[in-house]
């Protein structure tokens, strides 16, 4: 039987199916019996170790991909680039691992590493135990201030008030009751007479039987969703996909190329092996191994920056997934608001009375020495007295009280001062307006609408009334009704964080779409929508429920046009995040343990640092402080290390193929190699050495104003388009050197390719005209341009390039030569790119 079924037993009934007494408990033998079968009341955390998030860094197709490349390298010989490509993977894994393992740690100090303990009553004596150890069927004592140990059936209750915000997402706390339930429920927030394991209890006393533990709880349901759902990366799938890509197109022209060699001119080439070395070398050219390390080392400098504003980036490519994100959804409780109650409001009905004093005589607790309140009603209450009222209170003591009964819907106290008398009751506006015989007809129906319109702003409101007493101290509910004598209403509002509207203003100009997902009061929740700025209108609001009874067709229509969901649950949540993926890249903001699960399905998910343990395990980014602008701030991160990698990608890709098909097919009109492997390798070196600062690069403001993804099709393009352009102007170095020889046409053409590479960066760095880039490259990326540069120029001129790379010494006359060339390609790039980007692109 599920807790919910329990609901609508009595408490005698739900007894005997776990065969307890509720004076006595369970008898050890029956406890023994018990965690036999049902083991212990825990949820097990998958603990990540340090081999784990080691081996996650070599996880990638592209890893693959190099791994292959090295080794195939070694076996012919090619030891220099197979070591050198090995090293590319090791510090690349070696710089995720020691970010990633350092936030897992951090995470580890975040934990409350105190056991959690439950006072149980077992063999008729009351005693305290290891919460884990607990079984169905035992007898649960909970007090103010305890953490619910299990799913309880509520038995016994007395001014019982419990939070569940962080399962329901409602940011009001529970009266709950013993009584069964004249309705089956299915939802946290609609069984009133039980408890749930993770929430806590905010005042009162209570016993309760246990009905689920571990992970039969509904905590335990939420962890196994958690556990099913597998999360890829959409950084990762993107790159993946792009590898492919590159294999695919590498391997077939490998194969056409050797095959054409063998058929046109058999054994004319050195040697068969010469070709395979070459055609690996070739290879090896081609696939832009300096990926991983130069995304590593832009995932890293955002993951720096984002530390510095006290974020924790526990999976490092989840930086540029959160520059992809196009809807960002989120919890309200705690995220957007403060889960905190505040007076805003208060409709004076008695001029001499002030209701905020009035209204905290009847608050719990508030005469007892070093006791402060725990209700959010009377927290916002006491909250607004200044000292002289504070002080004023203690000139009362406590006669008697009546707790809050969610029956009746108020509680009441009666206290004295000076020998006289005062009933304080507070509870339900509308019920103690019809209570109130001093009010007339048009009063109350004026005193109704302002309620009314309090509520439609997703404001709570509390009657508070006074009047003097002398009757006997051990008054009654209907004593009480008798003396409802309104003083005044007041509205309370869970607030919005402070930069909650200048977060999602910010959002919505960088093209990011806010969804509110939450437990809580669709009135609330919509009120708290248009407050935001997220929604128009207060009633643009969707239930969970109402999203359940869609068809698949409705449901995806409906995320594209809701932006507040209401009492939705842990597994609607997941669902509604479900159909938004399948057009948009999708991040979640959470705290609850409602949230988990809808954390794990999002391409990347958040947390603030006060959320619940499996929130906090669950999610991506952690946020410390509670300043959601950094949210902002790790948007504009994830754009900058986004347009950098695709910059890469984009370079590598057309530079190192348009000498590819170049050499490629040089090597079949030639009786010689046209450049030699090591030559080649170092071709490959000296051009990507300045792309390990584009991370450092600076990115015009325009260029991160909304959310980008990889566009393999126009990566595809423009690679193409501009690879071959780098073709011909191959082939004119070929041209123009071809007839001098073969070491003459390896020095110009090995010069000319580094120089064509290099300059091609500071093109690719924007769509727009190289000097209207909105931004100056950045120094690193200068000077590391320059080196290169030197290095290509000079190395022909000394003994080791002679010796080792079989260089000829340059003439300067025909370097000129070649620096016009290389001009010549920057200015053909720059056209081309400007002809693609203005009516091809725009066409596509």
């Amino acid at each position: 039987m599920t807790p919910f079924e329990t609901c609508i037993k009595t408490t005698e009934e739900v007894l005997r199916m776990f065969d307890s007494d509720p004076e006595k408990g369970l008898a050890s033998e029956q406890v023994a019996r018990a965690q036999q079968v049902q083991g212990t009341n825990e949820i097990k955390a998958q603990e990540v170790r340090w081999w784990q998030v080691l081996l996650r860094q070599f996880r990638s197709s592209f890893v693959y991909l190099l791994v292959g490349a090295s080794l195939i390298s070694w076996f012919f010989g090619e030891h220099l680039d197979a070591m050198l490509i090995a090293a590319f993977i090791l510090i690349n894994s070696g710089i995720g691992f020691a970010q990633e393992y350092r936030s897992e740690l951090t995470i580890k100090s975040l934990k409350k590493f105190t056991v959690g303990k439950a006072r149980v009553r077992r063999d008729g004596v009351d005693r305290t135990i290891t919460a884990t150890e607990l079984v169905k069927g035992d007898i649960v004592i909970l007090e103010t201030g305890d953490i619910i140990p299990a799913d309880l059936r509520v038995l016994r209750t007395h001014d019982f008030l419990v939070d569940e915000s962080v399962l329901t997402g409602e940011s009001l706390q529970i009266s709950k009751i013993s009584e069964r339930l004249e309705k089956a429920v299915d939802q946290p927030f609609q069984a009133t007479n039980l408890v749930f394991k993770g929430t806590s209890v905010m005042s009162g006393t209570a016993e309760g039987v246990v009905v689920a533990t571990g992970k039969d709880s509904e905590i335990g349901k939420i962890s196994h969703i958690i556990t099913e759902t597998k999360k890829e990366s959409a950084f990762q799938k993107n790159i993946n996909r792009i590898s492919s890509f590159v294999m695919g197109m590498v391997g077939i022209t490998m194969l056409l190329l050797l095959s054409t060699h063998l058929i046109l001119k058999g054994g004319g080439t050195k040697s068969f092996t010469d070709l395979i070395i070459f055609s690996i070398a070739l290879t090896v050219g081609v696939i832009p191994e300096a990926l991983p390390l130069v995304t590593t080392f832009s995932l890293s400098s955002g993951a720096r920056k984002l530390a510095q504003d006290s974020v924790i980036v526990k999976r490092l490519t989840s930086v540029e997934d959160l520059g992809s994100v196009q809807v960002l959804c989120t919890d309200k409780t705690g995220t957007i608001t403060e889960n905190k109650l505040s007076v805003v409001d208060i409709l004076r009905i008695d001029e001499t009375a002030d209701p905020i004093f009035i209204g905290s005589l009847a608050v719990t607790n508030i005469f007892e020495k070093q006791s402060l309140p725990n209700n959010a009603f009377d927290l916002s209450l006491v909250a607004r007295l200044d000292e002289t009222a504070k002080k004023a209170l203690h000139d009362y003591r406590l006669v008697n009280e009546l707790p809050f009964d969610p029956t009746r819907r108020r509680n009441s106290a009666l206290v004295e001062r000076a020998g006289a008398r005062l009933l304080v009751v507070r509870g339900s506006p509308e019920e103690m307006v019809a209570l109130d015989a001093h009010l007339d007809e048009s009063q109350k129906k004026e005193i109704l609408q302002w309620i009314v319109a309090q509520g439609k702003l997703g404001r709570r409101t509390l009657a508070i009334s006074k009047e003097d007493y002398r009757g006997d101290e051990e008054y009654d509910e209907r004593m009480e009704s008798g003396h409802i004598h309104l003083c005044g209403i007041i509205a309370f509002v869970d607030e919005l964080k402070p930069t909650t509207r200048e977060v999602v203003e910010r959002a919505h100009a960088l093209g990011v779409r806010l969804v509110v997902l939450t437990g809580d009061d669709p009135v609330v929740a919509g009120a708290v929508g248009a407050e935001a700025g997220i929604i128009p209108d207060s009633r643009e609001v969707m239930t969970g429920a109402a999203f359940d009874a869609l068809g698949d067709k409705e449901k995806r229509q409906a995320v594209e046009k809701i932006s507040v969901f209401a009492r939705v649950s842990p597994t609607q949540k997941y669902e509604i995040l479900q159909v938004l993926k399948e057009k948009h890249q999708v991040g979640f903001l959470g705290e609850g343990i409602n949230d988990a699960p809808a954390l794990k399905n999002a391409h990347v998910s958040l947390v603030v640092e006060s959320a619940a343990d499996i929130a906090r395990e669950t999610a991506d980014i952690i946020l410390l402080k509670q300043d959601l602008g950094v949210i902002i701030k790790g948007i504009y991160e994830g754009r900058k290390v986004f347009h950098n990698t695709v910059n890469y990608i984009r370079a590598t890709l057309l530079s190192n193929f348009g000498n590819f098909y170049a050499v490629a097919f040089a090597s079949l009109i030639i009786p010689y190699l046209p450049m030699l492997p090591v030559q080649l390798l170092t071709l490959n070196l000296l051009s990507d050495f300045p792309m390990f600062s584009i991370s450092t690069d600076n990115v015009a403001e325009k260029d991160l104003q909304v959310p980008k993804n990889y566009n393999t099709r126009e990566i595809i393009a423009v690679a193409s388009l501009l690879g071959v352009v780098s073709t011909l102007f191959d082939f004119i170095i070929f041209s123009v050197f071809q007839r001098f020889g073969q070491a003459v046409l390896q020095t110009y053409w090995f010069i000319g390719s580094v120089a064509t590479e290099l300059v091609l960066l500071f093109s690719i760095r924007t769509n727009r005209i190289f000097y209207k880039a909105g931004t100056y490259p950045s120094r690193t990326i200068l000077l590391m341009t320059l080196l290169a540069l030197c290095t290509a120029v000079l190395l022909p001129f000394t003994a080791f390039g002679d010796s080792v790379f079989h260089f000829v010494r340059p003439s300067w006359n025909y370097v000129v030569v070649l620096a016009l060339i290389v001009i010549g390609y920057f200015l053909c790039t720059e056209f081309v790119k400007y002809l693609y980007y203005h009516y091809l692109a725009k066409e596509q």
